[in-house]
């Protein structure tokens, strides 16, 4: 995976979040079906429901907010390890001396977008998650902060 793939992922991502419901999400659970809410409402995110005509029981979310969980799912292990390849490719090269120094100022810069956008991606993910203390979470959270 090329760098600008790399980014074309992220970028994707941060695309469906913005079509998302506003966050931070949290996970309400009194008095009825668990729901993910915004601070704007109550379930508005994802509510569970069951129908009164037959009993069953589904899920009400919005496309957008549906579609931007399934992204985040489907992306985030495929940008966390793109970006640790990325890094041990950098290292490597700097190690044996082979790049210029515009070479390097642009990885650089593209590792410092790439390191913000996964910082974004734990903290959504954590979010959807419901548990911000999530032990894969926070090694993400960490090597993209080093």
């Amino acid at each position: 995976m090329t760098v600008a793939d790399l980014l074309k992922l992220c970028e994707d991502a941060v695309v469906d979040h913005r079509r998302a419901t506003p966050g931070p999400w949290t996970w309400w659970t009194s008095n009825s079906f668990r729901r993910l809410s915004s601070p704007k409402g109550d379930g508005d995110v994802l509510c569970g429901y069951r129908s009164p005509h037959d009993g069953v029981v589904d899920i009400v979310g919005s496309d957008h907010n549906k579609n931007f969980i399934a992204t985040v799912r489907e992306r985030e292990p495929v940008i966390a390890e793109a970006l640790r390849d990325l890094l041990k490719a950098l290292e490597a090269c700097f190690e044996r001396n082979q790049l210029s120094a515009d070479g390097f100022i642009e990885i650089l810069e593209a590792n410092r977008r790439l390191r913000l956008k996964l910082v974004e991606a734990c903290d959504l993910a954590a979010t959807l998650m419901g548990d911000r203390d999530d032990p894969r979470i926070i090694e993400l959270r960490q090597e993209a902060t080093r």
